[in-house]
């Protein structure tokens, strides 16, 4: 990473304790910040503004890592978006290193809530037609991830974003757990990262996997968002063994004072669902296919 990218050393360390960027500080050398958006488990994320055009940014700073748990991954995931450009994956603008040896990572700004706040704003589940094209967005990002020899691998509904009105189509984000590696050489890996709700049986068991085992993820995804609930019951380890011996996921269960949803809709989240990778959507562009047609 380029050494244009010097950081001023912005960051306390005392008790213990990590001192958030201050408003007004200067991130990867033009990034000014505005406001904390939120945290998660590897970062901190910021609203910013990019100098001198003033374009909204979002910086995602890496926590400190003294036990190496997350280290590399915001980089990892920087350095793979390089490779993919469309408009349901959020875009980097830059990455560089702060002062303190993190790395941070500017990413185009969209106004909007993850899904999971959407969930629950609308009493945890969508209308059958706004719960599909959602999946569509998402499958059209992974598609084009899928293509740059990308897999996400923690597809779940905090890691899509929906944008406000008139911008409303979603985007993939938390690239942090991805594969930049070829997908030949990624289903020889035996790693399980990711969030075992959403996760496909064959990596919950850490046996080999590819690009159907994100499908299978928007499947869980797309079940959620239709019925409020999880394919094997309530989240939690009981449900994670019944999904990697194999058991079948229940059947879909109708929202109350919700609109029916066609039982091709049904036919394609079991497809989804299915144990055997073979026997789910071959692409993220079949899938998606799929579910444009009952849209139609």
């Amino acid at each position: 990473m380029s050494d244009a990218f010097a950081e001023l050393q912005v960051f306390e360390r005392g008790s213990g304790e990590l001192t958030r960027l201050r408003s007004g500080s200067l991130v990867l050398g033009r990034y000014q910040v505005r406001s904390l958006i939120g945290a998660g488990a590897m970062g901190t994320v910021y609203l910013a503004e990019r100098l001198p055009d003033r374009r909204a940014a979002a910086i995602k700073v890496e926590h400190f890592d003294e036990e190496g748990l997350w280290r590399g991954r915001l980089e990892r995931e920087a350095q793979a978006l390089r490779s993919v450009s469309h408009r349901n994956v959020a875009a980097v603008l830059d990455h560089g290193v702060l002062a303190d040896g993190r790395v941070a990572v500017a990413f185009d700004y969209v106004d909007g809530e993850s899904l999971d706040r959407v969930l629950r704003g609308r009493g945890g589940a969508l209308p059958w037609t706004r719960a599909a094209a959602i999946a569509v967005d998402v499958l059209d990002g992974l598609g084009a991830a899928h293509e740059a020899g990308l897999l996400h691998r923690d597809v779940k509904p905090s890691n899509v974003l929906i944008g406000r009105e008139p911008e409303s189509h979603a985007r993939l984000i938390d690239f942090g757990f991805c594969k930049s590696e070829s997908l030949a050489s990624l289903t020889q890996e035996f790693d399980v990262v990711g969030t075992p709700d959403f996760m496909a049986p064959e990596r919950c068991n850490d046996e080999p996997y590819d690009q159907r085992s994100d499908l299978y993820s928007v499947g869980v995804l797309l079940y959620h968002s239709l019925t409020g609930a999880l394919p094997f019951g309530a989240s939690g380890l009981q449900s994670v063994l019944q999904k990697s011996a194999g058991v079948a996921p229940l059947p879909m269960a109708l929202p109350t004072g919700r609109d029916p949803w066609p039982s091709a809709l049904d036919a394609a989240v079991s497809k989804a669902l299915s144990f055997a990778p073979t026997e789910r959507f071959a692409s993220a562009a079949e899938f998606a296919e799929t579910l444009r047609a009952l849209c139609r």
